[in-house]
């Protein structure tokens, strides 16, 4: 089994001293190099946290045939059949909050990404690849120890979307305060 643990801290080192070096030539103030550091942080746990343990030996999970949901809403309703809904509340809450940063971080660090015909997107194809980059694991490994699930992509966008609500209603505040 290929676990994640140091060589996360000096992948995360490397690219915030990346984010860092670039920043500074570009000649950009320290929140944007904070925030920069925020989102490589969150990056690199975010990889940690979607696609690791990569599980190859076959005595550890048992082998059998790649597990997956094409049917919108189909494991969210299984959630709730098979836990209580206390349970499944958080389960769902905790699949849309980790991609709260991908919706708050990249307008917050460039102005491209302040209109949501280049935040959407970005959005979408990050869940898009996440969940392409579980099943290239799978079908590698032939082990199924994920499951491949078009409701983690409409979580994830979601979580994406409440992040950019939050960018906006931040930027709201500093700019009503400013004006004051």
């Amino acid at each position: 089994m290929i676990t994640y643990s140091y060589v996360y801290r000096i992948i995360t080192a490397l690219v915030c001293l990346i984010f860092i070096l670039r920043m500074a030539y570009q000649h950009r103030g320290p929140a944007a190099i904070v925030l920069a550091c925020a989102l490589s942080v969150y990056a690199v746990e975010a990889v940690g946290t979607f696609l690791f343990p990569i599980v190859y030996d076959p005595h550890v999970m048992k082998i059998g045939p790649l597990k997956y949901n094409y049917i919108p809403f189909s494991s969210i309703a299984e959630y709730f059949s098979r836990f209580s809904a206390p349970a499944a509340w958080k389960q769902i809450f905790r699949k849309t909050l980790i991609f709260l940063p991908v919706g708050l971080l990249p307008p917050l660090i460039s102005e491209k990404y302040r209109y949501k015909k280049e935040l959407f997107p970005l959005i979408f194809i990050t869940s898009l690849c996440i969940e392409m980059a579980q099943l290239a694991e799978c079908m590698i490994t032939q082990i199924p120890y994920r499951v491949i699930d078009i409701d983690d992509i409409i979580l994830s966008f979601i979580g994406g979307v409440l992040g950019y609500l939050l960018f906006l209603f931040i930027r709201t505040v500093f700019r009503s305060v400013s004006e004051r």
